[in-house]
């Protein structure tokens, strides 16, 4: 964390041989991390069902506390169906789930703690882990600085394949990933000659693309595609934090709040030695 002052491209480049090589072949895997088309012959396997266990399906609205409660039941009953043992009191359920799923099921179990048998909640609910998933900080990232940013990404667009090309403003998840890349990789060929040039400057444009090209790009690029799947927890963990001062400056709603709980969580977790802290790093 003491780092956290460079931009994201300098402290990458301290962990390079930690994460994933950044070949040819790696690169085109990144643009397709999001893409689960059942075409791409990497992704058949990720398609597949055949090492999940489908208990029960259920048609469920999911927008309010009552709701993540009833269906927690559901989920209760099928392990004491599965495991014909009190596998909750042992064990806990780490559940991977954006904002709405992290922020109904906290609720639930603060309304637990407080109220005990009284809130009607059962104590399974104590076992539930809820957590913000690299997935969905990779996606909301990209997404939202992408829109943030399309006045430059568009002009970025036409110049590259034509002026009649429109660029929509919420395109598909492989066109963003598409131009960010191409946008970073560019940057890259300049980088040494602009920085010699302006890393000084103080006008507050020329810091703007800085921190667009230098920073934030790279960091929404790598944060899931390269630090969690490279299993460097470290930098994961750090970049969580630049990540969720990126939503905050850019005043994304809810994910300026959700990454704070995922370092709350974990910070909470090294503090006291707790198991899921040894999880977490491994």
């Amino acid at each position: 964390m003491n780092q956290i002052g460079k931009s994201y491209y300098e402290q990458n480049e301290l962990w390079k041989n930690l994460l994933i090589e950044d070949s040819y072949e790696n690169r085109i895997e990144n643009l397709n991390v999001h893409n689960y088309d059942g075409r791409i012959q990497k992704h058949q396997e990720l398609r597949s069902l055949n090492n999940s266990k489908l208990v029960d399906f259920i048609l469920h609205p999911l927008h309010s506390t009552k709701d993540y409660i009833e269906c927690s039941n559901l989920l209760f009953k099928v392990f004491e169906r599965l495991e014909n043992t009190d596998y909750l009191d042992h064990y806990i359920i780490p559940i991977i789930a954006d904002w709405p799923g992290q922020v109904n099921i906290r609720r639930a179990i603060t309304l637990r703690i407080n109220r005990g048998i009284a809130s009607g909640i059962p104590k399974q609910i104590l076992s539930l882990i809820p957590m913000i998933g690299p997935l969905h900080i990779s996606l909301n990232s990209r997404e939202t600085l992408f829109q943030t940013y399309h006045f430059f990404f568009e002009m970025l667009y036409h110049d590259l394949f034509g002026d009649k090309k429109v660029l929509s403003q919420k395109p598909k998840q492989t066109v963003i990933n598409l131009i960010l890349d191409l946008t970073f990789n560019g940057w890259k060929k300049i980088r040494k000659v602009i920085m010699n040039r302006f890393k000084n400057s103080k006008d507050a444009e020329y810091r703007m693309m800085i921190d667009l090209l230098d920073n934030s790009i790279p960091l929404t690029l790598d944060i899931y595609a390269v630090l969690f799947r490279s299993g460097y927890f470290e930098g994961y963990l750090e970049s969580v934090v630049r990540v969720w001062v990126l939503f905050q400056r850019l005043r994304r709603h809810n994910y300026n709040k959700a990454p704070l709980v995922f370092l709350s969580d974990v910070f909470y977790w090294e503090l006291n030695n707790h198991p899921m802290a040894n999880k977490s790093n491994c």
